[in-house]
C-alpha cells in the first residue's frame, strides 16, 4: 500500500515536471512575440521623432504615416494570432477563449489537488475599448502632422513602459517555473529511490 501511493507521487511528479516545462515554453512563446512587438515600436517612435519636425512636406508625412499604420497593423496581428496549443495566448481570451480573462492559465505543478500557480499573460491589444488592454495607448495615433506625430512620441513611451513591465513579469514567471521545475525532478528522483528501496524490502521478506 505504501509502494503504491509513493508510485503515484511519483508518477505524478514526473507529470508535473512535464507541465512545468510546457508552462515555460508557454511564457517564453509569449515574451518571443512581444519582443517582436518591441521591435515594431521601436520603428514607430523612430517615424514620431521623424515627423515632428517640420522639414517634411505634409506628402512626406502621409509617406511615414503609411508606414507607421501598417507597423500598428502588424502589432495587431500579432497579438491577435498568437497561440499556444491553438490557444490565444496574447490578447486576454486564455485558454477558455474567453474575453476578459486577461489570459489566466492555470499550471499543475505538483502531484496533489490545489499545487497550481496561475500564470497571467495579459491583454496585449491596441484597441482602447477593450478593458484591461495594455497597448491601448497606441491606439488611434498617427505621423500625418507634426502634431499628431509630436504626440505619438509621448503616447509610444507609454505604452513602452507598460509593455517593458509585462516582459518583466514574464521572466519573473520563467525564473520561478525554473525552480520549480528543479524542485520537482528533485522530488521525484528521491522518491522514486525511496520506493525503490520500500520494493526491494518487500520482495526480500517475500523470499525468505
Amino acid at each position: 500500500a505504501v509502494s503504491t501511493k509513493m508510485t503515484a507521487q511519483v508518477r505524478g511528479t514526473y507529470q508535473a515536471s512535464r507541465n512545468i516545462s510546457d508552462g515555460i515554453a508557454m511564457i517564453q512563446t509569449a515574451d518571443g512575440a512581444l519582443r517582436e512587438v518591441s521591435d515594431i515600436m521601436q520603428r514607430l517612435r523612430e517615424l514620431a521623432v521623424q515627423g515632428a519636425t517640420e522639414t517634411y512636406s505634409p506628402d512626406d508625412l502621409l509617406l511615414m504615416d503609411t508606414e507607421y499604420q501598417q507597423l500598428e497593423a502588424e502589432i495587431t496581428r500579432i497579438v491577435d494570432q498568437t497561440k499556444w496549443n491553438k490557444m490565444d495566448l496574447l490578447n486576454g481570451e486564455g485558454p477558455g477563449n474567453t474575453a476578459g480573462s486577461q489570459g489566466e492559465f492555470i499550471l499543475q505543478l505538483g502531484a496533489d489537488n490545489g499545487q497550481t500557480l496561475t500564470v497571467t499573460i495579459g491583454n496585449l491589444q491596441i484597441d482602447s475599448s477593450t478593458t484591461g488592454a495594455l497597448l491601448s495607448d497606441l491606439d488611434g495615433l498617427a505621423v500625418s502632422s507634426q502634431a499628431s506625430a509630436a504626440a505619438a512620441i509621448t503616447k509610444i513611451d507609454d505604452a513602452f513602459t507598460d509593455l517593458a513591465d509585462k516582459r518583466a513579469d514574464l521572466g519573473a514567471y520563467m525564473n520561478r517555473l525554473g525552480h520549480a521545475l528543479g524542485n520537482a525532478e528533485t522530488f521525484a528522483a528521491n522518491m522514486a529511490d525511496s520506493n525503490s528501496r520500500i520494493l526491494d524490502t518487500d520482495y526480500a521478506k517475500e523470499t525468505t
